[in-house]
């Protein structure tokens, strides 16, 4: 087991964590705001704030379901492979020698982490990128807008 992916793991199952608390903070002030509100024929803050707090719940569920997903396949994203899966930490380059580092995590879209020192962009699996990094290893090319090489999977 890699230190550096277990450490890559927590972090974002602590970010995960830290949204759905947000969400269930707001989602609470939304039924409170709804159950305070004052009833008039006018006033739609009660009917407003009902929806908002369901809109809330609809996505405290969402990542509730990412976060036992994540628990799920710990062992799987925490153990080192030599192709990329759920878990990889993965080093990309593009012909113009930028390197870009990847957290291949499902629910892990518009995510960064810094690990051991270097930024890493959080990619779902099953994002267009993330498909195509599946199962590749060091030295294979990675398809997207402008190809790039896997330089390292750990």
């Amino acid at each position: 087991m890699s230190e550096l992916k277990r450490e890559a793991f927590n972090a974002f199952r602590g970010i995960l964590e830290g949204e759905i608390e947000d969400l269930e903070r707001h989602r609470s002030g939304s039924q409170k705001d709804a159950s305070h509100a004052m009833e008039s024929r006018y006033d739609t803050f009660r009917e407003d704030a009902q929806a908002l707090g369901a809109g809330f719940q609809i996505k405290l569920e969402q990542k509730r379901g990412e976060l036992a997903l994540i628990k799920s396949i710990r062992d799987q994203c925490i153990r080192v492979t030599k192709s990329i899966s759920a878990g990889a930490l993965v080093a990309l380059v593009n012909g113009d020698g930028n390197e870009v580092n990847y957290y291949v995590i499902p629910g892990g879209e518009g995510k960064e982490l810094t690990i051991g020192g270097k930024k890493y962009k959080c990619i779902s699996p099953t994002a267009p990128i993330g498909k195509n990094m599946l199962g590749k290893k060091e030295g294979d090319e990675v398809k997207s807008k402008k190809p790039f090489e896997v330089v390292s999977v750990e």
